[in-house]
């Protein structure tokens, strides 16, 4: 029976997609300006918080406990900040921008709540306990 905890499946999985997400994020933040896809005039800020986002979703789905979700949250925002600074410095046609940064790490952030609080809402319609610290985190 499913108790409403993340199963290591699902953590596993949740890793492997936080790895190809930073693997994503990292090809697509070093090319040139040209060679990106179009955004169809989505604000460079709303891009930067929506795709981080994702990775804040993979992190909350890979690491159940604070202290592991802390530390890849902590980890992808050091990533959004060093390939701001890659762009500035080596990809032509392109500018590394500290608000940029500041929305990767708030995208990261809010992925990573968002799905913390659906994943509390929906053991709450199952009738899981709040105060059960067993059933915290989870899919």
């Amino acid at each position: 029976m499913n108790d409403g905890r993340v199963s290591a499946r699902s953590a596993r999985c949740g890793r492997l997609l936080f790895a190809l997400w930073t693997a994503t994020v990292g090809v697509l933040s070093l090319l040139p300006q040209e060679a990106l896809p179009h955004t169809f005039g989505i604000g460079d800020l709303v891009q930067h918080g929506a795709v981080y986002a994702a990775g804040g979703v993979c992190a909350a789905v890979a690491w159940r406990g604070w202290r592991g979700l802390t530390l890849a949250l902590a980890a992808g925002a050091a990533l959004g900040g060093l390939l701001e600074l890659a762009q500035h410095e080596w990809v032509r046609g392109r500018f590394g921008e500290w608000a940029d940064a500041g929305a990767n790490a708030v995208g990261l952030l809010l992925g990573a709540i968002a799905f913390r609080l659906f994943t509390a809402w929906r053991r709450r319609r199952r009738g899981y306990s709040w105060g059960d610290p067993d059933n915290f985190t989870g899919l």
